[in-house]
């Protein structure tokens, strides 16, 4: 059967649809799989390393787009950053920011030899961000009753 150039033309815009039909499709597919997904490792409490290996976290880490910095080009006059003191111990003056995963062992000791943390916070600490975002101390000061607002 030989085909006229119109009946060519109506196949190829049948066989086009079909294709963006074929493509949506799969990201619909891919879309529904990735929340499955998801919500297993969250059942589970699986971690990126008992699903991968660390070289295919890191081969995909490097293929993801890099993130663009919204930071403004640093300027020569701009101001330091300020290094806030949260915790200080009047008897020794030793201080600490309150930033990092661990307490210091100084403020532990102090904490185990029954004084408590709002003993040493600073006068005038505030905490104003999230409180399910709230660092460690924060919790420790709430549940001595301090309140940093």
């Amino acid at each position: 059967m030989a085909y006229t150039f119109e009946e060519i033309k109506k196949l190829e815009q049948k066989a086009a649809e079909a294709a963006q039909k074929l493509q949506e499709a799969r990201q619909e597919f891919k879309s529904v799989s990735i929340v499955k997904v998801k919500e297993e490792i969250k059942l589970f409490g699986l971690s990126p390393l008992e699903l991968f290996t660390r070289q295919e976290i890191e081969s995909a880490l490097d293929r993801a787009p890099k993130k663009q910095s919204s930071e403004k080009p640093k300027d020569d006059d701009a101001k330091p950053r300020v290094n806030v003191v949260i915790f200080r111990d009047p008897a020794s003056g030793t201080e600490w920011n309150g930033k990092g995963p661990m307490i210091p062992k100084w403020l532990v000791a102090l904490k185990q030899d029954g004084k408590l943390y709002k003993d040493f916070l600073v006068e005038g600490t505030k905490w104003n961000g999230k409180p399910e975002k709230a660092p460690h101390w924060v919790k420790a000061l709430q549940e001595e009753g301090v309140s940093l607002s």
